[in-house]
């Protein structure tokens, strides 16, 4: 299953352009610590000097604690409250490639 995801999540990135590395955390040392302290290590094993997140998620992690160990947090917003719950998925599948592209991606911004 996790083949699947993987596979499907490159697709839709490279659909879109967007040209990131995919990194699964099972690749990485795996840790005893819990939620966001796990999050924190795993950026620093990658050098990493931020940290992204969907918004919604954002009332679960201490921006100071972040700041204490020099990693960014910063969320991803999306600002169309129209289509602001759908997944990307159901937004390719509905509008298609191009309009996904020209209407919805430019929605999204970086916020902290």
């Amino acid at each position: 299953m996790i083949d699947l995801l993987v596979i499907s999540i490159k697709e839709i990135s490279n659909l879109l352009g967007i040209n990131t590395k995919i990194i699964l955390s099972s690749s990485l040392k795996q840790n005893k610590f819990t939620a966001q302290k796990r999050i924190l290590d795993y950026v620093k094993q990658l050098n990493g000097k931020q940290y992204i997140n969907f918004i919604g998620g954002s009332h679960l992690y201490d921006k100071k604690l972040f700041e204490e160990n020099s990693i960014k947090l910063k969320f991803l917003k999306n600002n169309s409250h129209k289509h602001s719950k759908i997944s990307i998925l159901h937004t390719l599948a509905k509008y298609g490639l191009k309009e996904t592209k020209n209407n919805f991606i430019k929605n999204y911004e970086l916020v902290e």
